[in-house]
């Protein structure tokens, strides 16, 4: 997001339409690996100024306005080409040539088999597909690029968040109202299972009893599965984050 001032010659829908508009952005004159479509533009007034606020989209989210159709199935097909091969599809459709094109395929490029059993947003069919077994990060970057990282792009440790520095402000939330902490738990399965509870004291003594009842599955009569989900529940939620 970002601000421009009314006066500035490029705060005209001459250079600034939201859904067609697209933004580089430099630091210390180097380009930077993501661009942006203007999403949104708002002008607010002050009593010393008037301003168009701009906020942008990467260009990943072209994506969230295609469709992955029903039936583009892919059967123990490298997953990178299975996610490239539903982006070339759309574009081929009138109107959805949106300039992206094939990236960085990864060395390790594991196989899946996958069914589109109804019509689905082609991004979220991508997310759907790197978070399975074996997944990857995928970016289109500043070059429309639809680049593909196995097992991930990797990790930068040379950003450091300072705060009065280089971060403007920031906020923790400590949340322990309601449905925010059980210390009680029953979980229920199929028809031939037992209610299988978990609980801890310690910090029911420091909140009060907070109770849940939570169905684990309508098939599994497996007690052993149960107690396991519902001490499981318990130590994932005794205490506030």
């Amino acid at each position: 997001s970002g601000d421009l001032r009314i006066e500035s010659p490029q705060a005209s829908a001459t250079y600034i339409r939201p859904g067609t508009t697209e933004i580089k952005v430099y630091r210390d004159s180097d380009l930077i690996d993501e661009a942006f479509r203007v999403s949104s533009l708002s002008v607010d007034r002050t009593a010393s100024s008037t301003r168009v606020g701009l906020q942008g989209d990467g260009w990943m989210s072209y994506l969230q306005d295609l469709l992955a159709l029903k039936n583009a199935n892919y059967t123990a097909t490298a997953q990178s080409s299975i996610a490239w091969g539903w982006i070339n599809t759309a574009q081929t459709r009138s109107g959805a040539d949106y300039g992206i094109t094939r990236g960085l395929v990864p060395s390790t490029d594991p196989t899946k088999t996958v069914r589109i059993q109804d019509d689905k947003e082609l991004l979220q069919a991508i997310v759907d597909l790197s978070e399975r077994s074996n997944g990857f990060d995928f970016a289109v970057d500043a070059g429309r690029r639809f680049n593909v990282y196995y097992p991930q792009r990797g990790d930068t440790t040379n950003l450091s968040l300072d705060s009065a520095v280089n971060v403007i402000d920031w906020s923790v939330e400590w949340d322990a109202g309601p449905g925010a902490l059980v210390t009680d738990a029953r979980i229920r399965g199929g028809p031939g299972s037992t209610t299988q509870t978990g609980s801890d004291t310690t910090a029911r003594d420091t909140y009060g009893r907070r109770e849940a009842s939570i169905t684990y599955s309508g098939v599994i009569d497996d007690n052993t599965v149960l107690s396991a989900y519902a001490t499981r529940v318990v130590s994932d939620r005794a205490n506030p984050v």
